[in-house]
């Protein structure tokens, strides 16, 4: 699925181009709550994120939007549908959103979804329930 703005990549390609970023292999955020709560810096809740939009949401968990930066995203879509990652240009990441909800109809941050930004050595999760954690990369203890 790929359309010049965005693009999926699998999870062995993905492998290829995060595991030195990441310092691990993507497969291991399918466990991401089971990390040690010391590879979080910031932890905190959206209060009422079921009703934010997911431009808010992407602002209230601090990511920046830098054209120039590639961000990489898992939500449950990607593990549902053995899909992979999204590859997003973020100034492309509204019409991405609306590709997304009319394609899997569902909000971008429905579920768990992770945000990974190699260039800025982050990760963000937003995790179901509303709470979010960020993460310096790479990780390579304790993982």
């Amino acid at each position: 699925m790929e359309n010049g703005k965005w693009e999926t990549i699998s999870w062995e390609d993905a492998d290829n181009y995060l595991f030195n970023c990441l310092g691990f292999k993507v497969c291991k955020l399918s466990d991401i709550e089971a990390f040690p709560s010391n590879v979080f810096y910031t932890y905190c809740k959206i209060d009422g994120w079921e009703e934010k939009s997911d431009f808010d949401i992407l602002m209230e968990i601090g990511v920046p939007i830098d054209t120039s930066v590639i961000l990489y995203a898992i939500t449950d879509v990607s593990y549902a549908r053995n899909i992979g990652l999204f590859k997003i240009n973020p100034s492309d990441i509204m019409d991405f959103w609306d590709y997304y909800y009319h394609a899997f109809n569902e909000c971008f941050f429905n579920g768990d979804t992770i945000l990974i930004l190699p260039d800025e050595k982050k990760l963000f999760y937003f995790q179901h329930d509303g709470y979010t954690m960020k993460v310096n990369l790479p990780l390579r203890e304790g993982i």
